[in-house]
């Protein structure tokens, strides 16, 4: 992992390049003297991907099924949620209908 200036961990992979595809660096170099404005290719022999370092704690499928039980996400809670917003929609339109 590399440190970035703000102390945020960085995580980096090589790409692997596939068939007829690659990276490259173009560098142009202004006119000087006689010589006219120039560009320089550079092939990129390897190309690293950065991502921000996951900072939070990761759960295997088991617990994430647990974790779904026990929260009873498509149970009671949901269907009360369901019923308030039913009642609250269903007084708005009598009053206003009539």
């Amino acid at each position: 992992a590399v440190r970035a200036p703000q102390n945020r961990q960085w995580e980096g992979t090589r790409e692997m390049g596939g068939g007829g595809s690659c990276y490259v660096l173009l560098r142009v170099e202004p006119p000087s003297g006689r010589t006219p404005r120039s560009v320089q290719v550079v092939d990129v022999g390897e190309w690293v991907s950065f991502r921000p370092a996951i900072s939070y704690q990761t759960m295997d499928i088991d617990a994430a099924e647990q974790a779904l039980a026990h929260n009873n996400f498509a149970g009671e809670r949901t269907a009360a949620r369901v019923a308030a917003l039913r009642k609250g929609r269903g007084g708005t339109a009598d009053e206003e209908g009539g």
